[in-house]
């Protein structure tokens, strides 16, 4: 391990395939499996549209078609790097650059406060630790996860991460094709009346929440789930309304081209535009394996209460550990635990190498010490990642709602981050001072809201803070001295974004500017049908699942349609070739119109004796 690059981009040679099953890795971790299995028991199908906040990540379609491979194009190692790329190595430059990394380094930590909460839950149900030092056994389980998996990623960098999560990843693999079969095998079934506790609002007990079958299976957003409103879960009754905010929040974090951490990372490590896109590719489409498996087992939930109602789950999030102890046989049994392990070092290791980037690449390096040697880097990208990985731990140790957290890091502090970082690839007027300005305004009132209003609606917080964000940026821009116009057309020619760009796309290169004009034209239509794709491969698998086969078999040709379009138009683009995008949605539009006349004129002529009996009536 030579140079930082070769720590946290494993030196930009690691293969597509290897990223992309490194990155399902990620993605299936213990914590956000454990939500979306309490989402999903609670609430039925319901629950897959409160995921869109952050696990069915959507935001991955539009990383895979463009956003994604700007910041591949962009040479930097970092998303901070890029922002010192957008807005130059000035004091405007630098203090964006610095307040980028400092949010993300806070985003990192909260997120790994999130996964040490969810990890120690499910460790001490499946895994129960005693008491040492007067920490109990769930803070030990979750701190010999983290353990583990320092090792190597502390060691080895992304390089030892990416190789760990190939190996990981086909254990997951494997335990989510057991658990389907299983659960196929054992007939579960969803009961018809359905019976759940949930959590009180003001903590002191549960209350029962009840529906029907028909109710739990529901395919389409509904705008009241009655779930009582002295439980904490009362916040997701509009399911219709708030599917539509998380929505809006993917888009924005699909075009500010960023996810977590380490979903950007892994861009950054690809080698070319068409490694981007075909790892972006390969990870949405593993991806979806999550989602038949979270089902299955929020069934086996239900199951288990009609099974053993005097001892019925009263905590959502502790079904993922009592399903998993208690409903499946021993020898996958011990599978299973192994591939939640699994799941949650892969997260672990990612979220940790991300993190130390930012730190080493965007703080230590470029305001501390400028003049630090590779082996001093490298030392400093160790020693940040163990300080890292303890602050999580700590942190989580200081929380038990694994749910208030993860909508807190998706809603509130995702909307601090996702104007500014939008507005820096398609608004050229943003400049240094604006982006850091509305950067710490959105960070916070998003620290305060957590703080002191945490029961404040979804809707509200994020709407509430991009909005302040959005002014902020815009108007601090506007008032305040633009970027320097060279440091502009070198970002433009460089990354090729579209946008509003005005004269600084008339100084670029001609050929540069043809590509992005191009690639203008036809992505938003691309990434509107990788979108539509990806919502209908996930959701379509939760309803064959289920055995919903008319939903399942419709949402099955959405995908089929989707991808095709991807195939032709999107794919080939990759490798450097010209496609009329534009001209194939003429011929399609064309040949739909042509249809509907054909239609229209067979309907209007007369059946063999018509014209006779209308003139004999006549």
């Amino acid at each position: 391990m030579h140079s930082v690059e070769s720590y946290f981009l494993g030196g930009r040679k690691l293969k597509w395939w290897q990223l992309g099953l490194s990155g399902m890795a990620s993605n299936l971790d213990i914590s956000n499996t454990l939500v979306s299995v309490a989402i999903v028991y609670v609430m039925g199908v319901q629950g897959f549209y409160i995921e869109l906040r952050g696990v069915v990540m959507l935001s991955l379609s539009m990383l895979m078609v463009y956003s994604g491979i700007w910041n591949r194009r962009s040479g930097c190692l970092t998303v901070s790097e890029l922002i010192a790329l957008r807005f130059g190595c000035t004091k405007q430059g630098n203090t964006a650059r610095l307040m980028c990394a400092i949010a993300l380094i806070l985003r990192s930590a909260v997120f790994l406060m999130y996964f040490c909460a969810a990890s120690g839950k499910f460790m001490d149900e499946v895994l129960p630790l005693p008491h040492f030092f007067g920490l109990p056994g769930s803070f030990w389980g979750a701190a010999l996860l983290c353990g583990i998996s320092m090792g190597y990623t502390v060691l080895c960098g992304l390089t030892g991460v990416v190789y760990s999560d190939i190996l990981e990843s086909g254990v997951i693999l494997v335990t989510i094709l057991a658990i389907l079969i299983l659960s196929f095998s054992q007939g579960e079934y969803v009961p018809s009346v359905i019976s759940t506790e949930l959590p009180r609002i003001d903590g002191m007990g549960t209350i029962t929440y009840r529906l029907t079958r028909s109710q739990w299976l529901e395919p389409f957003p509904v705008h009241d789930a009655g779930i009582p409103e002295e439980s904490s879960y009362s916040m997701y009754n509009n399911v219709f309304a708030l599917s539509l905010n998380y929505f809006a929040k993917c888009v924005l974090e699909g075009n500010g081209g960023i996810e977590q951490g380490y979903v950007t990372q892994r861009f950054f490590a690809s080698p070319t535009d068409k490694d981007a896109g075909r790892m972006g590719a390969l990870w949405l489409v593993l991806a979806s394996m999550r989602w038949p498996f979270v089902v299955a087992l929020a069934v086996m939930g239900l199951d288990y209460n009609a099974a053993n109602p005097d001892s019925a789950i009263t905590d959502p999030e502790k079904v993922l550990p009592i399903v998993v102890a208690n409903m499946i046989p021993t020898g996958l049994k011990g599978l299973t635990i192994a591939s939640l392990i699994c799941c949650a070092m892969s997260t672990f290791d990612s979220v940790v190498n991300g993190a130390a980037s930012y730190w080493v690449q965007d703080i230590y390096r470029p305001f501390i010490k400028p003049l630090a040697s590779n082996r001093e880097l490298l030392r400093q990208s160790r020693l940040s990642s163990i300080v890292i990985a303890l602050i999580g731990l700590g942190l989580g140790f200081m929380s038990d709602n694994v749910n208030t957290i993860w909508s807190w890091f998706n809603v509130s502090l995702g909307a601090a981050l996702y104007m500014p970082l939008v507005l820096r690839w398609f608004w050229y007027r943003l400049n240094g001072v604006g982006f850091a300005t509305g950067l710490i305004a959105g960070v916070v009132i998003a620290v305060i809201q957590g703080i002191y209003f945490p029961l404040i609606g979804e809707i509200i917080q994020f709407v509430g803070i991009s909005l302040v964000s959005l002014v902020v940026c815009v108007a601090v821009s506007l008032f305040t001295k633009p970027t320097d116009t060279f440091v502009l057309v070198s970002f433009y020619e460089k990354c090729l974004p579209w946008g509003i760009w005005g004269g600084i796309k008339n100084l670029a290169k001609p050929e540069r500017r043809k590509i992005a004009q191009r690639e203008g034209r036809t992505y938003p239509f691309l990434a509107s049908a990788a979108v539509i794709g990806q919502m209908s491969l996930y959701l379509g698998l939760v309803v064959l699942y289920l055995g919903m086969t008319v939903d399942a078999l419709a949402l099955g040709i959405t995908t089929a349609v989707c991808a095709l379009s991807l195939v032709i138009l999107w794919y080939p683009t990759l490798q450097g070739k010209t496609v009329n995008a534009q001209r194939y949605i003429a011929l399609a539009s064309l040949a739909l119109v042509d249809r509907d006349i054909e239609r229209g004129s067979d309907q209007d002529e007369p059946l063999d004796g018509e014209g006779d009996k209308g003139q004999q009536f006549g």
